[in-house]
């Protein structure tokens, strides 16, 4: 509802995609998204580059604590999401 993301009680600056796409993976938890549906549903205002989506990515693992390749919380399956 406040569209803000907390990491012990304390607010973490995030992007508006960024937030965006963190909360329709969180959405759709339990399946593989594939990048079409994202660019669909996250990016439908815009034309978005295949870089522009790897960078929000990027973003997102790094807010949630998940960057350096570990893949905790967002798991990228080749090919597929």
């Amino acid at each position: 509802q406040r569209r803000e993301l907390r990491r012990d009680g304390h607010a973490l600056s995030v992007q508006k995609k960024v937030l965006d796409l963190i909360l329709y993976l969180i959405r759709f938890r339990g399946r593989v998204v594939p990048r079409e549906e994202l660019l669909a549903n996250v990016w439908s205002d815009a034309v978005v580059t295949d870089q522009a989506l790897h960078q929000a990515l990027y973003q997102a693992r790094k807010v949630l604590g998940d960057a350096g390749g570990g893949q905790a919380s967002l798991q990228t399956v080749r090919r597929r999401g």
